[in-house]
């Protein structure tokens, strides 16, 4: 893992979630797996944030790659 790359993209999203720009938590969870596909908790996160916003097949992706 790359921790300087993919961590400055992991603390902004859930900054923006708990601001509730979720779009925004998307757009770096998407940043940050795409630097470190192995990173499971964004995966995880980017699932949770997918499935709320009622986008089921995008969440189930990504929860199949936090695995």
């Amino acid at each position: 893992m790359q921790p300087l790359l993919f961590v400055p993209d992991h603390a902004p999203a859930m900054v923006s979630s708990e601001f509730g720009d979720l779009a925004g938590a998307v757009r770096h969870l998407e940043k940050a797996v795409r630097l470190e596909p192995k990173f499971a908790q964004a995966h995880n996160n980017l699932g949770i944030i997918l499935r709320s916003q009622g986008l089921k097949e995008r969440a189930v992706a990504a929860f199949r790659a936090a695995v």
